[in-house]
């Protein structure tokens, strides 16, 4: 029996708990303020009702206050301000906690601090605009995405120093690694609709997949061993492996419209899809590439996390909410307050998520606020809200001896 087997009944329920139109476009209450942080900034006060999460701290990038601030998740408070001058993007953490990288956007370049002394150890020089960070399989190598550049920079994970720069497509580009070594890396190319397979031992282009347009949320799924896009046409698939490896196979139509993300989950047999057009996220099982779940969400849904104890919780970018999934029984359990994100009448956005090491907690970082939520997934509640800084907009999560590292 399938384990989303219940997910196609449980869509028509999920929209009664992911709140009414009423609840999007409007702002939520702070939490109480607290005692101020070790910055002398405003923080707000944890739910002490609520579990805390692990010991801990997380690093916010602030995007317009070009610092990066260190949160203590256990007290909701503001520990240390790191200056790093210009503006800082998506943050990734090395596997054993002792770094965090951020890649500068318009600086070209990617900035490694050192979490032990809370301190810019190095900035590298990498290619035009990245954006996005990935790991590879074996943790040894570090992928930067560079949207200006048509190029991905790779870095030595042990060293942090470039050795090598290998020229993909145009456009914005995700990732996505196969398992096994050696491995491939296949990057979407938005503007071109080509996919770039990359032979991870090599770092050479092993070859171009043509797609259909704006080619952007890509992962890869162990279940199947087959590589998901969300392109125009919908989610199409493609094999890694065989004599058909690296083309197309299959396309799955996302009837409300293109799919923005696409994640698998941990079994890696369930892509969960957000789709910003329905206001929904998909469900795809690799088993049959099939849709088995059409879950609505906020409004302009976005990024996808999973946490422990079999949930899901998806961002929105146009919403003062996240929505918290049962990935077995199938559908919402309820919308929770986070604060602004996109200002309303915005074309895009991006709302991110981060997680706690040990699966329970979710970060949101509000960037029109400022803040940060912190949420207790398991209990469905709020934790608490801190002050960080300018357009807080991605975070990374460390402590001694471990680091959460993207992907898994």
């Amino acid at each position: 029996m399938k384990r989303l087997h219940v997910l196609a009944l449980a869509a028509i329920l999920a929209a009664a708990g992911c709140g009414d139109d009423d609840d999007h476009h409007h702002d939520h209450d702070a939490a109480p303020g607290g005692d101020a942080g070790g910055d002398g900034g405003a923080d707000s006060a944890c739910d002490v009702d609520s579990a805390g999460p692990p010991d801990e701290l997380i690093y916010v990038s602030n995007a317009d206050s070009g610092e990066v601030a260190v949160v203590n998740p256990r007290t909701c408070k503001v520990t240390a301000r790191i200056p790093v001058a210009e503006a800082q993007g998506e943050m990734n953490a090395s596997p054993d906690g002792a770094w965090i990288f951020s890649p500068g956007g318009d600086s070209n370049d990617l900035l490694v601090l050192d979490a032990a002394a809370g301190a810019v150890d190095r900035r590298i020089e990498v290619g035009a605009r990245p954006v996005h960070t990935f790991w590879a399989p074996d943790h040894a190598t570090f992928w930067v995405s560079n949207d200006q550049g048509a190029s991905v920079s790779v870095v030595d994970g042990a060293t942090r120093e470039v050795i090598g720069t290998i020229a993909v497509g145009n456009g914005h580009h995700k990732m996505a690694f196969t398992a096994g070594d050696p491995y491939k890396v296949y990057v979407s190319n938005i503007s071109d609709g080509t996919i770039s397979v990359i032979d991870g031992a090599t770092r050479e282009v092993a070859t171009t997949i043509t797609v259909s347009g704006g080619p952007h949320g890509i992962d890869f799924s162990s279940a199947s061993g087959r590589v998901y896009n969300c392109g125009s046409a919908g989610i199409e698939v493609i094999a890694t492996e065989g004599g058909g490896a690296d083309t197309l196979v299959d396309t799955i139509e996302t009837p409300g419209g293109r799919c923005n993300y696409l994640h698998f989950d941990e079994s890696g047999r369930y892509g969960w899809a957000t789709s910003s057009a329905a206001d929904a996220v998909y469900v795809v099982d690799a088993e049959d590439d099939t849709i088995v779940a059409t879950i609505a969400t906020g409004d302009g849904p976005d990024k996808v996390a999973f946490f422990e104890g079999d949930r899901a919780v998806v961002t929105s970018v146009f919403d003062t909410q996240v929505t918290v999934i049962d990935t077995v029984a199938g559908g919402a359990l309820g919308a929770i307050p986070v604060g602004r994100a996109v200002p309303d009448g915005a074309d895009s956005g991006h709302r991110s998520i981060s997680r706690s090491l040990d699966g329970r907690h979710a970060y949101v970082p509000n960037a029109e606020d400022g803040t940060i939520t912190i949420i207790d997934v398991q209990a469905r509640q709020v934790r608490g809200t801190v002050e960080v800084g300018g357009h807080p907009s991605g975070i990374g999560v460390v402590k001694d001896g471990e680091g959460l590292v993207y992907p898994r």
